[in-house]
């Protein structure tokens, strides 16, 4: 399947830093165009067309140091909204969505140690997939519910800082942390009693490794990782290794 669309937003971000803190406001507004062509087989119906409106605000403020692999103190909160109309945008999902996160990192009496609080809701309608966050525990695929809530603890630490290039490579090694959590989420439908809300309960909790590493000194960060942890829907350990850029905690 391939995707292809274009996305204009307006945004006003405002950043006010101070010594070490950091402050981040931006309240914005956009549409969104994608289309999703199938290379063989019938369409799905609902999926192939998507227009949306969408809007909301973030505010961050953050402080720490370079030696902090998560801020050493931060509060993060996000609202956002989601429309998407067959009549009125000529869309295929006739749909809306509301998202929110709050997301809380205070320090330890261990220097560069960290705890992080992280809450997430999102309400849905129409069983369309463009999602700002899915809130589902570490681990979970998205099961579509019309009601999603996800809450995570998290301890942080550094491992080994590498403060050197590797050799003949334009490779740049930053540290090596660690992460353990307990990720928890709960899903329910529209009208449902609350022991179908219970009936979605499901966790992961264990271990998380990553090593953080730069490109062209270091204008490309990426993150290699690994995941040891306790998934409650098979009742298994798993393992896992994660890549990307930006960061993965």
């Amino acid at each position: 399947m391939r995707e292809q669309g274009v996305e204009l937003t307006a945004a006003v971000p405002l950043v006010l830093e101070r010594n070490v803190d950091r402050t981040f406001l931006r309240p914005f507004v956009g549409l969104k165009i994608e289309d999703r062509k199938h290379s063989a087989g019938p369409a799905i119906a609902g999926t192939g067309r998507y227009r949306g409106v969408q809007a909301g605000v973030g505010l961050s403020r953050s402080a720490g140091t370079w030696r902090d692999v998560v801020p050493r103190r931060a509060l993060d909160i996000l609202a956002a909204a989601d429309w998407s109309s067959e009549r009125f945008l000529s869309s295929e999902f006739d749909a809306w969505q509301v998202s929110s996160l709050a997301n809380l990192f205070v320090p330890t009496p261990v220097r560069h140690h960290q705890l992080q609080f992280l809450g997430m809701y999102q309400q849905r309608r129409g069983g369309f997939d463009h999602d700002f966050f899915e809130a589902v525990p570490f681990g979970y695929d998205d099961d579509h519910r019309s009601h999603q809530l996800r809450l995570r603890a998290a301890y942080h630490f550094p491992l080994a800082y590498i403060e050197w290039a590797t050799p003949l490579l334009p490779l740049y090694l930053d540290y090596l942390a660690g992460t353990v959590f307990y990720d928890w989420g709960t899903g329910w439908d529209q009208g449902a009693s609350f022991a179908r809300w219970t009936d979605g309960r499901r966790y992961s909790t264990g271990l998380r490794l990553l090593l953080r590493s730069g490109f062209i000194n270091p204008g490309l960060l990426t993150h290699l990782g690994v995941a040891l942890y306790y998934h409650s829907g098979d009742r298994a350990v798993r393992l896992e290794s994660q890549a990307g850029v930006g960061r993965l905690f």
